[in-house]
């Protein structure tokens, strides 16, 4: 990967790492969020969103019924070009 290329999507999965990381130190103190939480991370993300879209299809009925936000952190950082 060359030029801003490098940040889509390692920063926006860093970011998502260390946000779960800090909420499951939350939760081994005693807090509890008020709805379920998922973090996901996809595979294949250039070629069509092919693992967005397939995990999409398979809990579609879930996420109809039940999800309230989504949140997309693909690209949390630019780097410049050089």
């Amino acid at each position: 990967m060359r030029g801003e290329r490098g940040g889509d999507p390692i920063s926006g999965l860093v970011s998502l790492m260390e946000e779960a990381r800090g909420i499951g130190e939350l939760v081994k103190q005693g807090w509890k969020p008020k709805r379920t939480m998922i973090y996901c991370a996809w595979d294949g993300e250039e070629p069509g969103l092919l693992g967005s879209t397939e995990w999409v299809e398979t809990h579609v009925d879930d996420l109809k019924k039940h999800a309230v936000a989504y949140i997309n952190s693909d690209r949390t950082a630019r780097i410049p070009r050089v």
